[in-house]
Parts: C-alpha cells; sequence; structure tokens
C-alpha cells in the first residue's frame, strides 16, 4: 500500500509538473500575441517598454548579423580570388622556367657543336703542313663570335631564371600574407557572429519572461 501511495503523489507530481509548464506556455503566448495592446495598463508599463527596447535591440542584432555574414562572404570570395590569380601567375612562370630551360638546353647543344668546330679549325692552325686559307680564318671567327652570343644568351637565361624564383617566391609571400589578413578579419567577424547569437538567444529569454508576465497577469485579472 506504501509502494501505491508514492507511485500515486509521484503521478500526481508529474501531472502538477506538466500542467504547470503548459500554463506557463500559454502564458508566455497570450504575452506574445497581446503585448503590443497593452498601452494604458499601468502594472505591465514597465513590461511593455522593455518588450519595445528588446525588439529594436533584435532588429539591430539581425541587421548587424546579416551584415557581417554578407562580409564574411565578400571575404571569404576575396580569398578564393587571391589564391586564383596566384595560382594563374604560378603556372605562368611555371612554364617560363620551362621555356627558359629548353632554351638553356639548346644553348648548350650549339655551344658543344661550336667548341667541336673550333678545335678542329685549331688543329689545322697548330699542323704546319696545312696552308691556312682566309676561308678557314673567316671561319673561325664566325663561330668564335657564334659562341660569344650563345654565352651571352646562357647568361640571360640564367638570369631571368633566377628573376622567376624571386618572383615565385614574392607570390607565394604576398599571396600568403594576405590570406592571412583575410582570414583575420572573417575570425574576427565569426567571433562578432557568435556573439550577436549569444545576445539574440539572450534577448528571447527576457522577451518570454516579459511576455510570462503579460500573459500571466491578463489571466489572472482578465479572466
Amino acid at each position: 500500500m506504501k509502494e501505491v501511495g508514492i507511485c500515486n503523489r509521484l503521478h500526481h507530481s508529474k501531472k502538477v509538473s506538466q500542467l504547470s509548464q503548459k500554463l506557463i506556455k500559454d502564458e508566455i503566448k497570450l504575452g506574445e500575441i497581446i503585448w503590443r495592446e497593452i498601452i494604458g495598463i499601468t502594472e505591465l508599463e514597465d513590461a511593455y517598454k522593455k518588450l519595445n527596447y528588446l525588439v529594436i535591440k533584435e532588429e539591430d542584432i539581425k541587421l548587424s548579423h546579416k551584415n557581417k555574414l554578407k562580409k564574411n562572404e565578400l571575404l571569404k570570395r576575396e580569398a578564393e580570388s587571391i589564391e586564383g590569380e596566384a595560382d594563374q601567375k604560378i603556372k605562368s612562370l611555371y612554364k617560363f622556367q620551362g621555356d627558359l630551360s629548353e632554351e638553356l638546353i639548346d644553348i648548350k647543344r650549339k655551344s658543344q657543336e661550336y667548341e667541336a668546330i673550333c678545335a678542329d679549325l685549331r688543329k689545322k692552325f697548330i699542323n704546319p703542313n696545312n696552308e691556312i686559307s682566309e676561308e678557314i680564318k673567316s671561319q673561325y671567327t664566325e663561330t668564335r663570335q657564334l659562341l660569344v652570343k650563345l654565352k651571352l644568351k646562357d647568361q640571360q637565361a640564367r638570369n631571368q631564371l633566377e628573376k622567376t624564383k624571386g618572383q615565385l617566391q614574392e607570390i607565394l609571400t604576398s599571396t600568403s600574407r594576405m590570406n592571412s589578413e583575410i582570414m583575420s578579419k572573417v575570425s574576427k567577424s565569426s567571433k562578432d557572429l557568435a556573439s550577436n547569437t549569444t545576445e539574440f538567444e539572450a534577448i528571447q529569454g527576457y522577451k518570454e519572461k516579459a511576455y510570462m508576465k503579460i500573459g500571466a497577469f491578463l489571466v489572472q485579472n482578465f479572466n
């Protein structure tokens, strides 16, 4: 019997709790529906003023939230644009480096060919039995001039290759710096958004209390 009594009390307590929660929800709903119509009721003047303030504050937060979301999206697009532009420049420089490397290989091949020609012509100069014609002298001079030009081209290509390495490093450094700055702004904006969400949720709690006060007053005094 004792156990039955305990069960009955627990069931009754649970029922009262459920009814109490339903009453609170009903009072909140009533207050939410009617609060703009309570002007002139002295007892509810503070609740009315508070709700007016909270609604304005809520709209300000919503607008701020919307603007920050838009700003975040723009910042992310800017980061993507910077990365895309950097990627195109890097690809272009890599292609240029490839072209320069091929040019250096071609210069080396031609230089070896001209060096071989010069070496063969020098052998003719050294051999006392050979008669050195003007044609051989001219050929040797022209070949040496071509070698000098190739060496100049080789140096220019190497200088350009070295320059592209510096340009690549500069692109990587500047892209990293700009993205870091943007991500810092995104991080700050995200924190502001989280703060807005927290403040918005707090306002909902304050509004519910004001609604409940209004609803409870109306139920007690106008039923």
